[in-house]
Formats: C-alpha cells, sequence, structure tokens
C-alpha cells in the first residue's frame, strides 16, 4: 500500500511537540510492515540540511497561489525505511515552524505543493496531521488522486480547515468544495 503522510513537524528533522514524535515514528512502523511510505514535511530554516543530507538540487513545480503562482522543490531523502520530501518555497519555509501571522496560509500552500506531487502518482492513503495539513484532505477528494482514502488526525480539522478564508482563497480553492465529514470519532 502507498501511504502519503503531511506535517508541519517531523522528528528528527523539525521538532516543536508532539505531533513530531507521532509523524516521526507512525511512518518507519508502517514502513517496517511492508508499506510504501512517503511524508511530506515544509522545508523550515531550521532543519539541518547537511545533517540530514538533503539535497541541495530537486525537482521544481509551479503551483497556484492567490493571483499568481509560487514555486516548490522537492528535495527527498530516504531514512529508515521512510521517504521524506522537504517542500522548499521562500512561502512556506521559515526560521520557526509556526508563530507567523500568515501560518494559515503558507500551511495552505504547503498543502497545494504537496497536492501537486501527487497528482502524477496517486497514493492509496494520504494521512493528514492536525491543521496545518487539513486542508489536503478535502483537495485529494476533488482530484485526480480521489481514488485515495483520506485522513486527517486532529479532531476538529474540517471546521478549521474549510472555515480558513485566507487559506481556501490563497490556494483557490474554495470552502464551500469540500466535501462533508462525519463529526463522529
Amino acid at each position: 500500500m502507498r501511504i502519503i503522510f503531511a506535517a508541519a513537524e517531523v522528528a528528527p528533522y523539525a521538532k516543536v511537540g508532539g505531533l513530531a514524535d507521532v509523524a516521526g515514528s507512525l511512518p518507519q512502523a508502517l514502513a517496517g510492515l511492508g508499506h510504501e511510505v512517503t511524508v511530506y514535511l515544509p522545508a523550515h530554516r531550521i532543519i539541518d540540511a547537511a545533517k540530514f543530507a538533503i539535497p541541495e538540487k530537486a525537482e521544481t513545480r509551479s503551483i497556484p497561489y492567490g493571483a499568481s503562482t509560487a514555486r516548490a522543490g522537492y528535495p527527498a531523502i530516504l531514512r529508515d525505511g521512510v521517504r521524506t520530501i522537504f517542500v522548499r518555497s521562500a512561502r512556506i519555509g521559515r526560521d520557526k515552524v509556526y508563530g507567523y501571522p500568515d501560518d494559515a496560509k503558507r500551511y495552505a500552500l504547503f498543502c497545494r505543493a504537496v497536492l501537486a506531487d501527487l497528482v502524477d502518482r496517486p497514493p492509496d492513503v494520504v494521512h493528514a496531521h492536525d491543521w496545518h495539513a487539513a486542508l489536503l484532505v478535502p483537495m485529494v477528494g476533488r482530484t485526480r488522486a480521489a481514488r485515495a482514502r483520506a485522513c486527517c488526525a486532529w479532531p476538529d480539522c474540517r471546521a478549521r480547515a474549510s472555515r480558513s478564508k485566507p487559506a481556501t482563497s490563497a490556494t483557490r480553492w474554495p470552502a464551500r468544495s469540500h466535501p462533508r465529514t462525519s463529526s463522529r470519532p
């Protein structure tokens, strides 16, 4: 099974709290069971590219962003059976993982960049960690990646993601197009 994870922080690369631990260990466990696992993580400036041998050169794509586009690069490494792709864009990667006034917009662009990389080779499962990656769930449901099952590991992801007008407008993704989801656990 081809499983994709998207998270704002992933141990050991970028860690603020417990999310990084889960986003780092769950993919390893699934890879250990024989699944093809890829993790997408913003290329935050706090990540030590030399320590983790993250390549400088990588494939790039043009991503719709507001009235224009943004460029994103996708350098990747393989560690412990998990492929990690660092989404590199000046509008996404910052000195800190969180704490900027435009966090909703930059993480919406992160979701759009992840989606752009999935279109050519749709996964079986997309797992979005927390609100930072929550927009990825409805995006996957409305594209060629629709054969994938998508979930968000965050209790109120639908409410946060679907109500963030600045985030959805910046990615040209209308909030009204989000599919309805169950609020049951």
